[in-house]
């Protein structure tokens, strides 16, 4: 138990409470010290001590997100990714052909991509089709544009 409320309290501590930078600072006190006295902790118990062993053994790979805070945490954007192919694929029960795949998965992957630049899909739409006029560029160019170094 007592391992359970260190460890719990470390990932408060170090989730909640402080930033890298005082991560940093803080020397051997910081995060690290704090990961090593609680995986360093004997608890009489086997399975317990095991997997205290792999954890303590994979130290760096946990400590990561504290120094890269853009990594992830989760999976969870990788499974929205294909949350809406499967989604579609249940309601309408697959495509009648080749070409009906094709056509549903590059719609998908527009739309897909006009989401995360923050562009709406119907504009982006109507103005391919010269259905509207919203002045969207096209999406190579935008993606390219996004992935350029901003001047400093």
């Amino acid at each position: 138990m007592e391992f359970f409320h260190g460890f719990s309290g470390w990932m408060r501590w170090n989730c909640v409470q402080y930033t890298i930078v005082q991560f940093r600072a803080d020397g051997p006190s910081g995060p690290e010290g704090a990961f090593d006295r609680i995986f360093t902790h004997t608890t009489g118990f086997a399975e317990f001590d095991e997997l205290r062993a792999r954890l303590q053994l994979r130290k760096a790979e946990l400590l990561v997100t504290l120094e890269h805070s853009e990594a992830p945490l989760n999976t969870n954007s990788s499974e929205r990714e294909v949350r809406d192919p499967v989604t579609i694929r249940k309601i309408s029960g697959s495509t009648r052909s080749e070409d009906g795949r094709r056509c549903r998965d590059t719609f998908l992957s527009l739309k897909k991509t006009c989401q995360k630049n923050a562009i709406s899909f119907w504009a982006f739409l109507g103005d391919r089709l010269g259905i509207t006029v919203h002045g969207i560029a096209h999406l190579p160019d935008l993606i390219r544009q996004r992935a350029a170094p901003k001047p400093v």
